[in-house]
Formats: structure tokens, C-alpha cells, sequence
């Protein structure tokens, strides 16, 4: 699996324990100009991005890569709702769902460092916005990736002219065998 198919799996997994259409996929760190586009047709949001791999290590399973995580919850105010108390309810129930959670895989192991930082700031608030970001580090160790599964990067020549000056001569061509087959 990749890692879009884990974040795939959070969404997912979030989306069905209650917090519905509110959570989708986003692409890393949130930043001003997401803030003002995400909160455009709802009150709250809740945005899943990789943050990235601050770790990688062969273990005797293969290749263990920490993943880094974050949940953003955004909210604005609703009638009975103030987007502060909206932001950390949702903050807590994230939370929750993230801690001991491997969003239905094998290839993962239970999350660890799992926090809920409130990110209030003076220009959210002006904006009459609440943002909190629930992070945690998670290790998966994928199966071995197929080669043939790739895309056209099979079989690369490379060619070069150690001479270009003396045409009368022809330029080498090596091709390099690569385990699995692979030639470069």
C-alpha cells in the first residue's frame, strides 16, 4: 500500500465514526490561504495530511518509515456552538479515534506522540475562526514493492559521447543489469 491509501483509510476512518462529510484529505502542512478557502461551505472541518517521514530505518520486517500526521479542526461559530468549544470538542474526539488505531491495516503499528495543540492566533480569531491540529507519528513497514508495477522506469539506457570532438569514433553505451531484472 502507499501512503495516499493510508490517508485514505484516516479519512475514511474518521468520516464514519460520526464526524461525516467535515473530514477530507489534504495535501500537508495548512496554511493561511487553506484557512480561507476550507471554512467557505461549513462550519467545522476537519483536514488529514501526511506532514512527512522524520525517520527511516531497515528493520529484520524491511523498511520501517515514521509517518507524521496531523488532523487540522477548523470551526467557525453556530448558534449554541462557539467555534472555541466546537474546535476542542472535535479536537478531543479525534484524539480518541487516533489513539491505538491502525485505520484497519496490517502494515502499521498503534500511533504514538498523539497531541492536541490549540493554534489560536489573533488573526484567526479576527476572522472569527478556531484551529486546532491533532499530530501523532506512526510506523509502517510496507510489503515489498513490485517492480513491474511501476510505471515505464523498466528499463533505462543510458547513453553518452566521452568525445563529442572526434566524430570518427564511435560514443560507448553501457547498460547496467539491476537486481530484479531492472536494467539502467
Amino acid at each position: 500500500m502507499t501512503l495516499p491509501d493510508i490517508r485514505t483509510a484516516i479519512v475514511s476512518a474518521l468520516a464514519s465514526s460520526g464526524l461525516g462529510d467535515a473530514v477530507k484529505a489534504h495535501p500537508g502542512v495548512l496554511t493561511e490561504s487553506d484557512v480561507k478557502t476550507i471554512l467557505v461551505n461549513t462550519p467545522t472541518a476537519i483536514r488529514v495530511g501526511c506532514m512527512g517521514i522524520p525517520a527511516i530505518a531497515r528493520t529484520d520486517m524491511g523498511v520501517e518509515y515514521t509517518l507524521s500526521w496531523a488532523a487540522y479542526i477548523l470551526a467557525q461559530d453556530r448558534a449554541g456552538a462557539p467555534r472555541d468549544e466546537t474546535a476542542m470538542t472535535a479536537a478531543v474526539l479525534v484524539a480518541g479515534l487516533v489513539a491505538g488505531n491502525v485505520w484497519g491495516r496490517d502494515d502499521l503499528e498503534s500511533p504514538v506522540n498523539i497531541t492536541a495543540d490549540n493554534l489560536y492566533s489573533g488573526a484567526l480569531d479576527n476572522r472569527l475562526i478556531a484551529l486546532w491540529a491533532v499530530t501523532w507519528r506512526q510506523a509502517w513497514t510496507p510489503e515489498g514493492m513490485d517492480a513491474s508495477t511501476l510505471d515505464d522506469l523498466l528499463r533505462v539506457v543510458v547513453d553518452w559521447d566521452v568525445n563529442p570532438e572526434a566524430e570518427d569514433k564511435p560514443a560507448p553505451t553501457d547498460t547496467i543489469e539491476l537486481a530484479g531484472g531492472s536494467v539502467l
